[in-house]
């Protein structure tokens, strides 16, 4: 049996996370969260892909810029509308034994509060999902979703302002859409 990543309040979510993700990393299997029926709100998802390296679920009225450096794919929600968002893709050419645990190092130093982690199944892998809020930024809320595959990972990280169910299902949408592809 895998582990099963209940939430570990207060202050102790490193810990469990870190031992999670060295678990994960290492191929032992941990108890991911099927995905499941997607929510609603990925019916109005349009795919975008990057290169060949990837494609992924994005609304249609969402800015999208591409660059070759990190992020490789940013995607902006309009100006206008209930809950202003950012999507960021990054594509790393390495496991992800050397881009989570210095990823997790850096929410530790940071003082970022952690809400909840979880292992889900994107893109059929098993994928390491961290729930961020009260970011010192201008959207303080972040999904952040580690996709690892042999040798290399994908990190989606979605900002936004708010917690409504409905951004919080349009992200997982989002972020559950990924497909490497082959």
């Amino acid at each position: 049996m895998g582990l099963d990543l209940d939430r570990v309040p207060g202050q102790r979510w490193l810990g469990a996370t870190m031992m999670a993700a060295s678990l994960w990393l290492t191929g032992l299997p941990l108890m991911a969260q099927p995905s499941g029926t997607a929510p609603l709100a990925a019916a109005s998802l349009q795919p975008y892909g990057y290169n060949d390296l990837f494609t992924i679920g994005l609304p249609a009225n969402w800015q999208i810029n591409q660059q070759s450096q990190a992020p490789q794919v940013t995607a902006l929600a309009p100006a206008v509308g209930p809950a202003p968002m950012r999507t960021e893709i990054t594509w790393h050419d390495r496991p992800p034994a050397e881009v989570v645990p210095p990823a997790l190092e850096q929410i530790e130093t940071q003082g970022y509060q952690v809400a909840n982690y979880d292992a889900i199944t994107i893109n059929n892998t098993t994928a390491l999902q961290i729930w961020l809020t009260n970011l010192p930024e201008d959207l303080p809320n972040a999904l952040i979703s580690y996709i690892g595959y042999p040798n290399q990972t994908a990190v989606i990280v979605t900002y936004y302002n708010g917690q409504s169910t409905d951004a919080k299902d349009l992200i997982s949408s989002i972020h559950q859409s990924f497909q490497r592809l082959p």
